[in-house]
């Protein structure tokens, strides 16, 4: 039976202000392009897709799949890269898969005897949270992403949990460290949500076919068009 990682597939990360495009074949990493410009840019996402398919030889035509983190992170790169991925998988005839990036975090720590919990900076003084549990091959979700502030996830945070994610660097720009809970954090390279973790994420998967209905972001919180929207119309 043949699987997602047993194919060619594109995937895209650029929710954040870091952007990575990667391909896999075969369960095998032909090709990783990353960069944080340190502000959220998808503009020349494209660029760095025709760059990477240049540089490893892959042709457009061999692609049998594209894969995209639907979010959480900024509005404007969630936006751009679903919208861009969703067109080449229309010209291409390919199918879209897509992950939570709170996810994606998680799985790149497999079999950790315990609760994961995955925050990301979301501004406004708030971070993303995800809680999974991290005992098997892959995470398993433990109820609805959610916003919380940093002060109310350190007096929930709970002895033994692993904490990962991006939001470690505001809990320390605050002052806070979890260990002081009795949990602790990974901010390891190793744990850094790329374009080839998201890939791995459908390779135990049968792939699917073509389906023309796009991915939905994933936002949490309305964007600020739709707060001023609302403030002037009600």
């Amino acid at each position: 039976m043949v699987l997602v990682g047993d194919q060619t597939i594109l995937a895209v990360e650029a929710a954040t202000s870091a952007l990575s495009v990667g391909i896999k074949r075969g369960g095998r990493g032909l090709g990783l392009i990353w960069q944080d410009s340190g502000r959220p840019n998808g503009d020349h996402l494209l660029i760095l897709i025709d760059q990477l398919l240049s540089d490893t030889g892959i042709a457009k035509s061999e692609l049998e799949g594209i894969a995209v983190s639907q979010g959480p992170g900024s509005f404007t790169g969630v936006r751009i890269q679903l919208a861009q991925c969703q067109a080449m998988a229309l010209g291409l005839g390919l199918p879209l898969y897509g992950a939570d990036r709170l996810a994606l975090a998680a799985s790149t720590l497999p079999y950790y005897p315990g609760r994961i919990k995955v925050i990301q900076n979301a501004h406004k003084g708030e971070l993303y949270l995800g809680a999974f549990d991290g005992q098997g091959a892959k995470p398993e979700r433990l109820g609805e992403l959610t916003l919380i502030t940093p002060q109310d996830f350190m007096e929930q945070l709970e002895p033994g949990e692993m904490v990962l994610g991006e939001g470690i660097d505001i809990l320390e720009q605050l002052g806070y460290d979890p260990n002081t809970c009795g949990a602790r954090f990974d901010r390891s390279a190793a744990r850094q949500v790329n374009a080839l973790v998201l890939a791995d994420w459908f390779a135990d998967q049968p792939p699917l076919s073509y389906q023309p209905c796009p991915l939905e972001p994933i936002y949490l919180r309305p964007s600020e068009a739709e707060i001023l929207y609302e403030r002037k119309w009600g």
